[in-house]
């Protein structure tokens, strides 16, 4: 579902239910005109979503001290807050000078981010390698800026007024509600980065004039 304008610049969207409301043309519209999945390409690609949830639930993890992850500077790794998951501010993911660090964050219960926050990428951080695991909703508040893939499973997930993704949101049992939100892909470097030093030694041999 999509109130007043949303713009998706990277991406198809799809249901299962084969409702989707807001696209347009009109008050309430998608722009620009987005590719629609049929209902059997949504299902397949809900199965592609599940096998991934439950893959990034069983992932070994780093236990953070609390459950909020605003302030926090992170380097790649699983982390479970033991709870819901809360952003308040910025939270920064910084990726050490590569970019094949992953993140995933695991929730016992929900997603739930304050307006205005943010997840600023550092360092080689990409965000097609930030992962969001989360069991009941995922509710991004209004003019947050967030990245990654988030998955939920048995409730939504619902942008507020003017929050941006880069990344994708992927509800497998319920629905995802947006409200003039943007939502594009910046894309996955596939090679390995790093800072390196070089050192060069240069030999200059000895001469004899007679």
């Amino acid at each position: 579902t999509n109130t007043n304008t949303t713009t998706i610049t990277a991406g198809d969207i799809g249901t299962t239910t084969s409702t989707i409301t807001g696209v347009g043309p009109g008050a309430d519209q998608i722009v620009p005109s987005p590719t629609v999945r049929s209902v059997p390409d949504s299902e397949l690609a809900r199965g592609s979503a599940n096998t991934a949830y439950n893959n990034l639930a069983g992932q070994d993890a780093t236990t953070l001290g609390g459950v909020e992850l605003g302030g926090q500077t992170l380097f790649g790794d699983t982390y479970d807050t033991g709870g819901v998951l809360g952003l308040t501010g910025t939270l920064t993911l910084d990726g050490q000078g590569r970019n094949d660090s992953v993140w995933i964050f695991q929730s016992t219960s929900a997603l739930t981010t304050a307006a205005n926050s943010s997840v600023v990428l550092t360092n080689g951080a990409q965000a097609c390698n930030v992962f969001w695991q989360i069991p009941s909703a995922a509710t991004i508040g209004t003019g947050t800026d967030f990245v990654g893939t988030v998955i939920t499973n048995s409730e939504a997930i619902t942008l507020g007024q003017g929050a941006t993704v880069d990344g994708r949101l992927i509800s497998l049992n319920a629905a995802v509600t947006l409200n003039n939100n943007t939502i594009f892909n910046s894309g996955c470097e596939d090679e390995p980065t790093e800072t390196t030093t070089t050192t060069t030694t240069t030999t200059t041999p000895d001469t004899t004039t007679t």
